[in-house]
């Protein structure tokens, strides 16, 4: 089968399973897609795919990396850290996120502190830091400064340990 179309159907495929995980209230069958069809597919195949979070941003997203993938399939990422941060979080006020990764709780941030407030997102790994920053043009945001960078409590050097995709 030709490549491209075996891409789309993989990626229809998995739209298929995502509006399931979403949409869909009973639980019954979802461990065992996930398990024998989902898990598969994004191990063998790399993907990369575009998704609604639940707070109305896009992302461009790269499975099989966890964060990645649950955003992709259900629409968040920690809910309980979501929650958290939309009713902490107010118009003009400014937000820090070391780990920033690919920009969710960033973009969730830079929507709750509006053109007022400022997000600093810091992320360490250079090809995650570039999605970070592809997810921040893609919601054409222009209150967060994506700072490619590593944090700790003193300065020096460490070791970082970045994944192959």
């Amino acid at each position: 089968m030709e490549r491209g179309v075996r891409r789309d159907l993989i990626n229809g495929g998995l739209a298929l399973c995502q509006a399931w995980y979403r949409g869909v209230p009973v639980q019954a069958g979802k461990r065992a897609l996930w398990y024998h069809v989902v898990q598969p597919i994004l191990s063998r195949h790399d993907l990369s795919l575009e998704a609604n979070t639940g707070f109305g941003a896009r992302m461009r997203l790269r499975p099989p990396d966890t964060i990645q993938t649950y955003i992709y399939f259900f629409g968040v990422w920690e809910p309980s850290i979501s929650a958290y941060l939309s009713e902490a979080l107010a118009p003009g006020d400014i937000m820090i996120d070391v780990g920033a990764n690919v920009g969710y709780d960033t973009l969730l941030a830079a929507r709750r502190v509006g053109p007022h407030g400022t997000v600093y997102a810091i992320e360490a790994s250079p090809s995650v830091h570039a999605l970070l920053r592809e997810n921040l043009a893609l919601n054409e945001t222009d209150n967060v400064v994506p700072l490619h960078a590593a944090v700790a409590a003193t300065a020096g050097s460490a070791a970082v340990f970045l994944h192959d995709r």
